[in-house]
């Protein structure tokens, strides 16, 4: 005599699936909204950092500025990722 039981544990698999996206899903949101943040948070600091004078100015702000470029592109890839993932689910 065959059980529903086998019916009931594959009921439970794709319940248990769906909340996993759903977490998945709620955890790349907060990815998201974390990089936004600190990429805001940079943007902040570096308009308002105070030019340098002197000799050492043009070193510095060459230096700032890579560095602004090296934050942007990794926010960029992060935010990217975060998109990818929110695609394949």
């Amino acid at each position: 005599m065959d059980s529903p039981r086998p019916a009931v544990d594959r009921q439970w698999y794709i319940a248990q699936r769906w909340q996993e996206f759903e977490g998945e899903g709620g955890a790349n949101l907060l990815r998201v909204i974390a990089v936004g943040s600190f990429y805001i948070i940079h943007l902040v600091n570096h308009l308002q950092a105070a030019p340098l004078a002197g000799a050492a100015a043009a070193a510095a702000a060459e230096s700032q500025q890579r560095f602004h470029l090296a934050v942007t592109a990794l926010a960029v890839a992060w935010t990217m990722v975060a998109v990818a993932v929110m695609g394949c689910l």
